[in-house]
């Protein structure tokens, strides 16, 4: 790869990297800076519309006290006008133009009874408001002279029309004053802060709606698509995600379109905010296109920059200094590098100048040099003929004494090695024995041990019999206290019986006597009702005495084969204790054996270590001797190749010398 790529390629790769990032970046806080929008402007939406619904609330309520109110005092009016005119209610067209001129729909005047005898509604004569429901709570007129009530809007039974009453007491005599109004102011003031109207207006952005759902009854209580409005909000996917937290934000999808909802609690209600996630990053789609299209115009546009830049401030240059040095290198010493374009380059022509000039002097010398290294090369040539002579003779006559030596040696060191044979074999029948006593030892150990194991058994086998003769015992003492149990409650039983019998007979005397016997009569049934309780209280326990006696004797039968088995285990232990008893003296006895053994094995191998000393030493002289020999032997045929290397070297040194001054011809200086 060329030089300018290989720094082009580095820094194209780092420029993409970096600018990959900064686009990432700009990418990710971007979506980020658009998710907070969307998320800050459905905040404020769902807190307006928050605000809108508490105003609406505080609204009706203040609304409708006022009006209830202005019933009130209309009724009030009503009777103070009869208290200071009582003739006034015998007159209709009174009534008619009281009703007019307080804008009433109806008057109902009851008497001090509760029953309604004047008014403007002639089919209401006759009512008792103490046996109407609806009218009952005005009842308490008749005995509070400060009672008043207005009721919620209801509907009236007669036809089924919407109307509130309101009602105070009569001032000139007991009696319920009431009053009867069509709520359509009232239903006007709901109907203007109804909240199920609030989506059409609350509207944000281009696809921004506002959705408000009731908590209790998952009803869409007001959407801006009206056909949506009175369905289930578990209908749709966001209205089953609403229901997981009490505040949130997610997108979900609708008929293929992303939505971006954000929603809370308000009172009775979760508020919904939702818009079309599109319309916040429809922008960012071309941003993100265009931050493409200028990042990789600027990333050409550098890489265009730098390599221009390499290629006339860098590449240039260096094309220069490697003709120069291709001059050098071809043996013309004579060139010289002058480039200072930078002070980088000026300093490695420097160097360039500077290794030219030593090379000179290197070649220069080494010219000197390969005359002389010819002339002593000659000269090492003849003096190493003559020495060759000389130790070729010498080496004959050492080889002669050689070959005698080692004969005898090989006859010394046959011996010795057939000695060592011996002593070897020796040893390892001992190191066998030794195994052998340890074994013996270790058998002698682990049989006495089994002897001691085999008595704790035996011992332990003894207890065990003793204990479950006992237990045997045990088992049998209680059943002979369990047989006395059932024997002592059969007498209590026949007591009971017999009991029994006096308290029937007690009774008959008692009823014979009449009301002088009866609270004998009470006494003789409850002691009738002890007896029966004793029998079947004695009764249930003899059941319980047959069963213990039945446990009884199956574990006397179990303790029985308890100690049998225990008995024929405790023979056979004994039987072991015999058999381990004959193994520990039989081992004893090959102890001692073993060991007379291995005492007459290690007398043996001590001669033969003697004997193997002395052919050992008789060897050894002879091979020292042969060995000395071969030394002189080996010297002088080393001395021989060395003064003929030496030759070969002084020939080959020549010879380098010629090639060394053909090489240095071809410099030019």
């Amino acid at each position: 790869m060329r030089l300018h790529y290989k720094i082009t390629l580095p820094i194209v790769v780092l420029l993409i990297a970096v600018i990959t990032a900064l686009s990432g970046m700009s990418f990710y806080f971007t979506r980020q800076l658009i998710e907070n929008n969307m998320s800050q402007l459905a905040q404020s939406k769902l807190d307006e519309v928050h605000y809108i619904i508490f105003g609406k609330r505080a609204e009706v309520s203040v609304r409708t006290q006022t009006v209830n109110k202005e019933y009130l005092e209309k009724a009030k009016v009503l009777a103070t006008v009869i208290e200071q005119n009582p003739e006034i209610i015998t007159k209709n067209s009174a009534l008619f133009d009281l009703a007019a001129s307080l804008r009433v729909d109806e008057i109902h005047i009851s008497d001090e009874n509760g029953v309604i005898r004047w008014g403007t509604v002639a089919n209401a004569y006759g009512t008792d408001y103490n046996t109407s429901e609806s009218m009952k709570p005005f009842v308490e007129a008749l005995t509070n002279e400060n009672f008043e009530l207005i009721q919620d809007p209801t509907e009236r039974s007669s036809d089924n029309a919407l109307f509130q009453y309101a009602g105070v007491a009569r001032k000139d005599k007991p009696g319920i004053i009431q009053i009867g109004v069509s709520p359509w102011k009232l239903l006007k003031e709901i109907s203007d802060a109804d909240i199920s109207s609030i989506s059409k207006d609350s509207t944000f952005g281009a696809s921004g709606i506002v959705i408000i759902v009731n908590k209790d009854s998952d009803e869409i209580i007001s959407h801006k698509n009206f056909t949506v409005q009175g369905k289930k909000a578990a209908e749709f996917d966001w209205g089953k995600r609403i229901r997981e937290s009490g505040a949130g934000e997610f997108k979900y999808f609708l008929d293929g379109i992303e939505y971006y909802m954000k929603y809370q609690a308000s009172g009775e209600n979760i508020i919904c905010a939702t818009v079309q996630v599109e319309e916040f990053t429809a922008g960012f789609d071309g941003l993100l296109r265009n931050t493409v299209i200028i990042s990789a115009a600027a990333l050409i546009l550098c890489i265009l920059i730098i390599y221009l830049i390499l290629k006339f401030n860098i590449i240039n240059e260096i094309t220069k200094l490697l003709r120069i040095i291709k001059t050098i290198g071809e043996g013309d010493l004579t060139k010289s590098v002058n480039i200072k374009s930078s002070k980088e380059f000026s300093k490695l022509s420097e160097g360039i100048n500077l290794m030219t000039g030593n090379l000179k002097e290197i070649i220069e010398k080494g010219f000197e040099m390969t005359h002389s290294l010819r002339e002593s090369g000659e000269r090492l040539t003849g003096s190493a003929g003559q020495s060759s002579k000389g130790a070729t003779e010498i080496a004959t006559t050492i080889n002669e004494l050689a070959e005698g030596a080692n004969d005898q040696a090989d006859g010394a060191t046959k011996g010795a090695m057939t000695a060592k044979d011996v002593l070897e074999k020796a040893e390892a029948i001992f190191v066998s024995i030794e195994d052998t006593v340890n074994s013996t030892e270790l058998t002698k150990v682990t049989v006495e041990e089994g002897v001691e194991i085999i008595k704790y058994q035996n011992e332990k086998m003894q207890e065990s019999v003793a204990s479950s003769k006992n237990l045997g015992n045990s088992i049998n003492d209680l059943s002979k206290r369990a047989d006395e149990i059932g024997d002592i409650i059969n007498v209590i039983t026949s007591i009971a019986n017999q009991t029994n019998m006096l308290a029937l007979n007690a009774a008959i005397e008692a009823a014979r006597a009449g009301e002088v016997g009866k609270g004998f009569a009470v006494v003789a049934d409850e002691v009738r009702k002890l007896a029966e309780g004793s029998t079947t209280a004695a009764q249930q326990i003899s059941e319980i005495i047959v069963q213990i006696q039945s446990s009884v004797e199956h574990a006397k039968e179990q303790a029985g084969n308890s100690i049998s088995m225990i008995e024929e285990q405790q023979t056979a232990v004994k039987h072991t204790q015999e058999a381990f008893n004959k193994i520990n003296n039989v081992t004893q006895e090959a102890v001692g054996q073993v060991g007379k053994i291995a005492e007459a094995t290690e007398n043996i191998i001590s001669g033969i270590h003697m004997i193997v000393e002395i052919v050992e030493s008789q060897a050894a002289a002879s091979e020292e001797s042969a060995a000395s020999t071969e030394e002189i032997t080996a010297s002088v045929q080393e001395q021989t190749a060395a003064i003929e290397e030496v030759a070969h070297i002084a020939n080959g040194l020549i010879d380098a010398v010629d090639e060394l001054s053909a090489l240095i011809n071809r410099f030019k200086i």
